[in-house]
């Protein structure tokens, strides 16, 4: 098996794993809306959130517009 199977399963159970555990922080405690959106100590930003999407959008735009794609 290559590498890259085992890892990114791995991977996504911890998140998942790490969500859950914040989902029933929040179920415990309905004020702590950071457990809720995974954002401690008000570092939470509209303008990172949607710079991660357009850098994703961007690469996807890129990776099928050039021969060789960007991987």
């Amino acid at each position: 098996m290559n590498w890259v199977n085992i890892l990114w399963p791995m991977i996504a159970a911890t998140c998942l794993t790490l969500a859950g555990m914040h989902v029933l922080v929040w179920i415990n405690s309905r004020q702590s809306w950071a457990n809720l959106a995974f954002s401690y100590f008000r570092t939470g930003r509209f303008w990172l959130a949607h710079a991660a999407w357009m850098a994703r959008l961007a690469s996807l735009i890129i990776n099928f517009t050039i021969h060789p794609n960007l991987i």
